[in-house]
């Protein structure tokens, strides 16, 4: 008997307008419609769950939140946020900027922190637990009668293979057996890196973005109708690279700068202290970069 796909779970979509320097193509709202038909054709009607991180940055263009609209419209799409979603990494920001605009247009449904949302009809149904970034409380009341699935925004990983270097051992994934417990599925995002193991899928990115990533295939989750749920390869169709060497220079300054968003210093001063620690061709690019800011003032 042929099993029958009920919730489709992904995350670290990272919507933006930009092509990240280490890809090819000339548009990365191109790129994105392809992804997003792809996803579609893959799994016509089935809900999807997005473990957080929908956009790139929580204030980007109104072209992209209009594209969003546009392009998401008509799909039933339940998330929980990432800190890239959220303004100043404040959870109760969630309803502003790009993130909320998807919310007030119907577009997603936003699963608050700590609690249970019923998916699909009663026949085929998943209970789905909101654990966005920063929230990770475990529920203090079981849902019974529907498969359990949490919806988790924390960086976990579970060997060298799929994690930085020094990441805290505090999130590996050996010590979540309090969730394996409480839960009959765990969808995580953050970690860029896909992996699965048995009633776990960490998904990776939607979309290839650095250098590092090359070669890279994202998982989704998919809950079927017989309350079992597996990771599913869906790789990218045709992604486009530019050339190593400029990947990994433009790779480095781009994370970087990424980070510089939660740091209260003035922009040129946290820049000039990234310069100073910097080291080779990489703090030339830093010191030429705040050379060009100091020319446009």
């Amino acid at each position: 008997m042929t099993r029958k796909p009920i919730l489709v779970t992904s995350s670290d979509w990272h919507l933006r307008t930009t092509v990240p320097a280490s890809r090819a193509e000339k548009s990365w709202f191109d790129v994105m419609d392809k992804r997003i038909a792809q996803l579609k054709a893959a799994y016509p009607d089935v809900a999807i769950a997005i473990a957080g991180d929908v956009f790139d940055r929580p204030d980007p263009p109104s072209s992209l939140v209009s594209w969003a609209i546009s392009s998401l419209k008509g799909m039933e799409i339940y998330t929980v946020p990432g800190q890239h979603d959220l303004a100043q990494h404040r959870y109760n920001a969630r309803h502003e900027g790009a993130y909320g605009a998807l919310i007030k247009a119907g577009v997603i449904r936003d699963i608050d922190a700590g609690q249970w949302v019923p998916v699909g009809t009663m026949r085929n149904a998943v209970a789905l637990y909101g654990q966005p970034w920063g929230y990770y409380d475990l529920p203090k009341q079981d849902f019974e009668g529907m498969f359990r699935l949490c919806l988790l925004h924390k960086y976990v990983w579970t060997h060298q293979a799929n994690c930085y270097v020094g990441a805290d051992e505090e999130s590996n994934l050996s010590r979540m057996t309090d969730h394996m417990r409480a839960f009959d599925g765990v969808a995580i995002g953050d970690n860029h890196i896909a992996f699965s193991l048995p009633r776990i899928v960490n998904h990776g990115s939607l979309l290839a973005m650095t250098s590092a990533q090359v070669g890279h295939v994202p998982k989704l989750g998919v809950v079927y109708d017989d309350n079992t749920y597996e990771a599913v390869s869906f790789p990218e169709i045709d992604a486009q690279w530019q050339g190593v060497a400029l990947q990994e220079k433009t790779d480095s300054i781009l994370e970087s700068l990424s980070a510089m968003q939660v740091v209260g210093a003035d922009f040129v001063e946290t820049l000039t202290m990234q310069a100073e620690q910097a080291k080779g061709q990489v703090q030339v690019l830093y010191y030429e970069l705040l050379n060009h800011i100091r020319k446009c003032d």
